[in-house]
């Protein structure tokens, strides 16, 4: 009965930090994602989460946790400068930051799968700044 205990606590650890390592790497650090300040927020969930379980597999748990906390600042600077640059597109474009970000996300999804997607509501100057970003 130990045993089956054992297993089950040790599968429901590899779940969990499955979940966490595919939100790190598809939400936290995608190029397409939230704002710098909201990246921060779940970057500090993610951290807090492995803390939380890092009883249950120190070994493992505590580097990786470690190695996250001291690089936060280093790991997210991305999402600053990609801030930046679309506010300056927004603001050149006349279009709000919200659509800007956007359509940077489909701008995005359509250079990872290689499939058109029609954007509707955004100026074609949008379009065309993001894409000179992604060049």
């Amino acid at each position: 009965m130990l045993a089956r205990q054992t297993e089950q606590l040790a599968c429901q650890l590899a779940r969990d930090v499955k979940t966490l390592v595919h939100w790190l790497a598809h939400v936290i650090l995608a190029l397409a994602g939230p704002g710098l300040v909201d990246r921060q927020g779940l970057f500090d969930f993610i951290v807090a989460e492995l803390r939380h379980r890092e009883h249950l597999d120190p070994p493992r748990i505590r580097p990786v946790r470690t190695a996250l906390e001291k690089q936060r600042d280093d790991l997210l600077a991305f999402a600053g400068v990609l801030d930046h640059k679309l506010a300056c597109i927004a603001r050149d474009c006349d279009v709000p930051a919200l659509e800007a970000r956007r359509k940077n996300a489909l701008a995005a999804a359509t250079s990872r799968f290689g499939a058109e997607q029609e954007v509707d509501s955004f100026p074609i100057a949008v379009d065309r700044a993001i894409e000179v970003s992604y060049l």
